[in-house]
């Protein structure tokens, strides 16, 4: 019988080939790649405009972020009355409006710590899966 040639994968024991595939998949999995845009329709985007609705909401949404009690400080210590911060708001044009609204739904207060904490809990569990597929141990000793 004639022997064929394997590649790389014969060589390589299983184990140490499933921790390679597992460190590559994760590793590929936790940097997303951009998303796509693509055009809509001018009809959407005129039936948007026209009903006029994203002005209110997006009103609505920084009005509310105003009315907290550490952007009023913050503001305050700026110079800013709450007053002149509305007049402003109320000045601005649709597209401004919109693009402000959109940018503060995206800051969080305290930062997104959930992220990091995910993150390091697969880290983790990566080494640990690696130690275990390795047959080796971890001792701690004082």
């Amino acid at each position: 019988m004639r022997r064929c040639h394997r590649g790389i994968a014969a060589r390589l024991p299983g184990k140490l080939l499933a921790c390679y595939l597992v460190a590559a998949t994760a590793l590929l999995g936790a940097f997303p790649r951009e998303g796509a845009a693509a055009l809509i329709p001018t009809t959407l985007a005129a039936a948007e405009r026209a009903a006029g609705t994203g002005r209110a909401e997006d009103l609505v949404r920084l009005q509310s972020l105003l009315e907290r009690k550490v952007v009023m400080q913050r503001l305050a210590d700026l110079g800013f009355s709450t007053e002149e911060v509305r007049a402003r708001l109320g000045a601005l044009d649709d597209a401004r409006l919109h693009e402000l609204a959109q940018r503060v739904d995206g800051l969080l207060p305290a930062g997104d710590g959930v992220g990091v904490v995910v993150g390091l809990a697969v880290i983790v569990l990566l080494v640990v899966l690696i130690i275990y597929f390795m047959d080796r141990k971890i001792i701690i000793t004082r």
